[in-house]
């Protein structure tokens, strides 16, 4: 599962006048935009209708870059997902806000790695349900629910979750294109819950709008707030704050191009629709320390890899000293700017 990109893999596609005999799902209004299916319609998918493909016609001449911004979320999702089944040995997967199906969804790479690994997925959207119902029919190892994000005990509590998975038992909870929808006013408690309930061992995964300090950034929040009124840009340090005491793995906390690439990429000729976003891997330790330390590193600087902890015990973070802010492709300092190409 996840926002399509190229086509349903399996699952009914929509139109606007054509659906099978029970659609729409019970609850389901086409007269108004979902953020999975103005997702969708973004990455060229077919779940849509005419008003989500409005929507993101809208948002993608407001913030240029926006569609191959998409993209590149869907293509991070991948590596994130290969890294965690293939490299971190994670087995069970609950992803959040997974949207609607997609070329690669997370169970199909997990398993491609793993054939025993199970995928929980959970989203607000009924469309998202009937279509994920539809392309899991055979599966075994992977369920889809409906719940809120916005309550996370009500999405631990799942059913399916809790019949699939062993909270007991190292996790990968991705949040891929999701934190960025949770309010200031529930965020912090959403996240401090989801992190309580996963074992030492256990991963974060996910991809948010970020706060830099370039104007296109706080434009894509706008413009999700003003279209569906939700989506806030954080700063990094307050991405860092809502991991808790995870400590992140190589390459930190960068742009999703940036993050693990398959082929190299030149970090300082980036353009401005590859930093709208970040993506980040972080590990729940084997025992936590007596004080909150997430650790945003930077690239190439200590950090975990492959699972493995830091060897030293310095704290690689983005650092702000004597007024001068090195995050994104800018630093700045008095007013004046340089360009950087670290995180």
């Amino acid at each position: 599962m996840r926002r399509s990109a190229d086509g349903m893999c399996g699952a009914q596609a929509m139109n606007d006048t054509e659906h099978e005999p029970q659609w729409p799902p019970p609850g389901v209004d086409f007269s108004k935009p979902s953020m999975a299916r103005a997702y969708d319609a973004l990455l060229g998918g077919k779940d849509n209708v005419a008003i989500d493909r409005e929507l993101a016609d809208r948002a993608a001449t407001q913030i240029p870059g926006l569609r191959e911004a998409a993209l590149e979320q869907r293509r991070v999702l991948v590596r994130g997902v290969r890294f965690l089944a293939r490299d971190a040995g994670i087995a069970q997967f609950l992803d959040l806000g997974s949207g609607l199906p997609a070329a690669q969804n997370t169970h199909q790479v997990a398993q491609e790695y793993n054939p025993r690994a199970r995928v929980a997925y959970v989203d607000n959207d009924p469309v998202v349900l009937a279509h994920g119902r539809a392309l899991l029919a055979d599966s075994g190892n992977t369920t889809v629910s409906t719940a809120d994000v916005r309550d996370a005990r009500q999405v631990l509590r799942q059913p399916a979750v809790r019949g699939l998975l062993d909270f007991g038992q190292p996790t990968a909870l991705m949040l891929v294109g999701m934190m960025h929808y949770l309010s200031p006013e529930v965020v912090d408690d959403v996240m401090s819950t989801l992190r309580d309930a996963l074992a030492p061992g256990s991963y974060l995964f996910f991809t948010s709008m970020v706060d830099t300090g370039i104007p296109e950034q706080l434009e894509l929040a706008r413009v999700n707030r003003e279209n569906m009124g939700v989506g806030w840009a954080r700063t990094p340090e307050e991405l860092t704050r809502l991991m808790g005491d995870f400590v992140l793995v190589e390459p930190g906390m960068v742009p999703p191009v940036l993050w693990r690439p398959d082929t190299p990429v030149d970090a300082e000729t980036l353009p401005t629709d590859k930093l709208l976003t970040v993506a980040a891997v972080a590990r729940k330790p084997r025992s936590s320390p007596t004080r909150s330390t997430a650790r945003t590193q930077l690239a190439g600087k200590d950090g975990i890899q492959d699972g493995r902890e830091p060897r030293s015990g310095r704290t690689p973070i983005i650092r702000r000293a004597r007024r001068v802010r090195c995050v994104g492709r800018l630093c700045r300092r008095g007013g004046r700017e340089r360009q950087s190409a670290r995180w």
